[in-house]
């Protein structure tokens, strides 16, 4: 047994990854406008592309059709871990000040015992996680992260119930009711505007 160093990125490398992106812009994507005029027509365009096009066609470099190709190298195919690939975008930050992190546009609220501490936020489709040593910070989970695309020059300020009032007592004192008020009141005017 021998150790193979890995492959690595050269001149030529990079017209073969070229050649592969010019091969779907121009077989796949041009002339097509009128058909991908929203995020969920291009999987579909590409299913259809990759069963009915690219890999029925001969192959330029082996001499075969990729399908063919593919059920000989079947057999000696691996299954895929049964785990799904993580998607998710990492971000390392400090909570701020006013129990606060920023991602994305938006500000999440989190408790007040973390302040001043690194945190890590985990962003996936549908939901924004806070992490704090290890431990993910309940409340977290939010669809409303999403809102800042649609509207990107808003900025909205999610507060959790159960981080509010402990917010407010330990910067505010004894008004924490009426500030507890205010701010879901600019919370709501945010999410109009």
């Amino acid at each position: 047994m021998h150790r193979r160093n890995p492959v690595q990125l050269t001149a030529s490398a990079k017209g073969t990854v070229e050649a592969t992106i010019r091969y779907v812009k121009h077989n796949a994507l041009q002339g097509r406008a009128e058909q991908l005029t929203t995020w969920p027509d291009y999987p579909r365009l590409a299913v259809h592309w990759r069963d009915e096009v690219a890999n029925v066609r001969l192959h330029q470099a082996t001499g075969e059709c990729p399908v063919n190709r593919f059920e000989q190298e079947r057999p000696y195919l691996r299954a895929l871990p049964n785990l799904p690939f993580d998607t998710d975008e990492i971000v390392a930050t400090v909570v701020d000040s006013h129990a606060r992190v920023r991602f994305d546009g938006n500000r999440y609220s989190v408790p007040p015992d973390v302040m001043g501490k690194p945190v890590t936020i985990r962003a996936g489709a549908e939901t924004v996680r806070v992490v704090h040593e290890g431990h993910e910070i309940p409340g977290g989970n939010d669809q409303n992260w999403l809102a800042s695309a649609d509207r990107p020059h808003s900025v909205l300020n999610i507060v959790f119930d159960q981080h509010s009032p402990g917010v407010t007592r330990q910067q505010f004192g004894g008004r924490a009711s009426q500030l507890i008020r205010q701010q879901q009141g600019r919370f709501l005017m945010s999410q109009l505007n």
